[in-house]
């Protein structure tokens, strides 16, 4: 299976620029907890999660997504096997990863659930693989 299979295919994209209060009730409205961020141009520049706005002790209200955001995108091609997005999500510690094509346009999104499901439809985790608690 890969990671095109399992993911996020509309991207919903935060502005670089847009206050950071519209970036909230978008991810709010979606019921989403983070999502890809570009610049003026279209290009990939961060992400903006929960995780950051919950770090931001001061009133965000007027603060720019940009000021927010990890730049440190973790990204895959839509084609890598699934279980590399899951070794990705283990070893950095992230909850999503940004999907992109051979040409490195932004074709996607894929959760740490989406990867879950994928790996339970594919047969990869059963009972035989189950950690014991």
């Amino acid at each position: 299976m890969k990671v095109a299979d399992v993911m996020t295919k509309d991207v919903l994209w935060l502005e670089a620029d847009e206050p950071i209060s519209l970036a909230v009730w978008t991810m709010a409205a979606d019921f989403i907890s983070g999502a890809p961020v570009r610049d003026h141009t279209g290009k990939l520049v961060g992400v903006l999660t929960n995780t950051d706005l919950a770090r931001e002790a001061a009133p965000v209200v007027k603060k720019k997504v940009s000021s927010l955001m990890s730049t440190s995108v973790v990204s895959i091609t839509e084609d890598a096997p699934l279980v590399d997005a899951a070794g990705i999500l283990a070893e950095r510690s992230v909850h999503r990863i940004v999907v992109t094509n051979s040409s490195g346009a932004v074709v996607g999104v894929v959760t740490a659930l989406d990867v879950l499901r994928g790996l339970h439809l594919s047969g990869s985790l059963s009972a035989a693989t189950a950690v014991p608690t």
